[in-house]
């Protein structure tokens, strides 16, 4: 687990790509118009609040939990509602997308691995999957 803070000189970068890939959606529509007037510090802070919420998740995977106790649903559940809250209406498929990505591999595996310990990301992969699944 890094003690470095969420990468801030990359979150523009991020924003970016976001909204090349997602910039047709409405919820980028409800992004856009929620972050309207936000500075790049409340951007990055809201980055780094999101990042701690996968900490449990690399206690657990560390622990050797399942994804499908109720504490690791708890906090899939904490994390749609962080996003719902912050960004856009996170609904149970755009969850489910977004649990794929977490495990994919890519760069989504790496930084929550990196923010949250390692196999943080694959263990909230498998427990956003059983959430969304209603097993």
């Amino acid at each position: 687990m890094s003690n470095e803070p969420h990468d801030a000189n990359r979150s523009d970068e991020y924003e970016a790509r976001a909204r090349q890939s997602w910039g047709a959606m409405p919820q980028w529509a409800e992004y856009e118009q929620r972050w309207a007037g936000k500075t790049k510090a409340d951007k990055d802070a809201m980055g780094e609040r999101l990042m701690s919420l996968f900490v449990p998740f690399g206690e657990m995977a560390a622990a050797g939990v399942s994804p499908a106790c109720d504490e690791a649903q708890d906090q899939v559940e904490a994390i749609q509602r962080f996003i719902t809250e912050n960004a856009y209406t996170c609904t149970n498929d755009i969850l489910a997308y977004l649990g794929r990505a977490y495990g994919a591999g890519g760069e989504f595996t790496h930084n929550i691995n990196e923010a949250a310990g390692p196999g943080a990301a694959e263990f909230a992969s498998m427990a956003v999957e059983i959430y969304c699944s209603g097993d």
